[in-house]
């Protein structure tokens, strides 16, 4: 049957995800997109997703690997709708028939222009009806929680572009606050350290790969899909200890030449530490302004880690040594939050009863 049906889009600054209602996940891709150059208004997309990825750092002059998104938002309205225009593109003949419905995951404190972009990104790329979710409410609604009830929760959103903290009950947002600083953040901040303090160049794949191998737990699969509040419980899969070093290739500014050099965990832990820093400031703020009658629940409930960033090794373990909460997350937060947009798009009756900022 050619029928219209319902589409979510976890638009992330490092991944995007798209759901397609009865269908199931049929985009799992890298927020990139290859464009040739031939002047400001005539770019011509060579490649988006993982193919553009193989590809970064590695094109010659006259081409550029580039996110359309930056810091959680669009930052290039016309190479979004391209690209996910182009991920679209293989289903819309069956499932476009009539326009669909298409939710949006937002991070939750962006301007009225930043919010009317990523509609017109949904209204572009076929949507006859645009509706947007914050990306951390959906992180809960992901992790199994019923965000419904007046019982409060706390969600740290740890995304490629940004981090968020809220407080939320009665299924609003009752205070929140963030920084446009998050995975890819991270990244490009290895790659400058290492480059002003130890002479060593190394591209942002590089960067993510060492941000991974010498500051990240790969999480046990657990039996139980739901949560655990012990970070002590979390062992890498292969069952080693966790990595301390890697050899990496790079350039040496000091010879100009290409090398290779061992990068230890104490190289990059400056940069780890800042933005730990910045997530601890982010968690204080909420805090300071949780009303009084929810903060008990908090201290029951502990703080949600969601998103990538909830696995970098012994943030949770700071946490709760700073603010005497326990944590709590789920088996893989990477995908909390399109887990929750995959619940909102089944059940729309869901998607009614909560109380979105406007």
């Amino acid at each position: 049957m050619f029928k219209s049906r319902d589409i979510y889009i976890d638009l992330g600054t490092s991944n995007t995800l798209i759901y397609i209602k009865d269908i199931g996940l049929i985009a799992n891709e890298p927020t990139l997109v290859a464009k040739k150059n031939a002047g400001r208004f005539n770019e011509r997309i060579i490649n988006q997703g993982h193919f553009a990825k193989l590809m970064l750092g590695k094109v010659p002059e006259n081409m550029t690997v580039v996110s359309p998104l930056n810091e959680g938002v669009i930052a290039n309205l016309d190479l979004a709708i391209r690209m996910i225009t182009q991920f679209l593109k293989p289903y819309k003949q069956r499932y476009f028939w009539n326009r669909p419905r298409m939710l949006i995951s937002l991070p939750c404190e962006v301007t009225s222009h930043e919010r009317n972009a990523i509609v017109d990104l949904g209204r572009a790329a076929g949507a006859g009806r645009v509706d947007l979710i914050e990306e951390p409410v959906a992180a809960a609604i992901g992790t199994g929680i019923d965000i419904l009830e007046s019982n409060g929760q706390m969600v740290v959103d740890i995304g490629g572009g940004t981090t968020e903290a809220l407080i939320l009950s009665l299924g609003g947002i009752v205070s929140s606050t963030a920084f446009r600083e998050g995975g890819e953040f991270l990244n490009k901040a290895i790659v400058d350290h290492l480059r002003l303090n130890y002479n060593f160049l190394i591209g942002e794949l590089t960067a993510e790969k060492l941000k991974i191998e010498l500051s990240v737990l790969n999480n046990e699969v657990l039996k139980k899909p739901n949560i655990h509040f012990s970070e002590s419980k979390n062992k890498n899969i292969s069952g080693s200890k966790s990595t301390s070093s890697v050899l990496v290739s790079g350039l040496d500014l000091t010879t100009g030449l290409p090398s290779r050099k061992v990068i230890t965990s104490e190289m990059v832990a400056k940069p780890i530490e800042h933005f730990v820093s910045r997530i601890m400031l982010t968690i204080k703020s909420v805090l300071k302004d949780c009303p009084p009658e929810l903060a008990s629940d908090i201290k029951d409930n502990g703080i949600i880690l969601a998103g990538g960033g909830a696995n970098l090794k012994g943030l949770g373990s700071r946490i709760t040594s700073e603010f005497n909460l326990p944590i709590v997350t789920s088996e893989n937060p990477l995908v909390d939050v399109f887990n929750g947009g995959k619940k909102l798009i089944d059940d729309p009756t869901l998607f009614d009863k909560i109380k979105i900022g406007a």
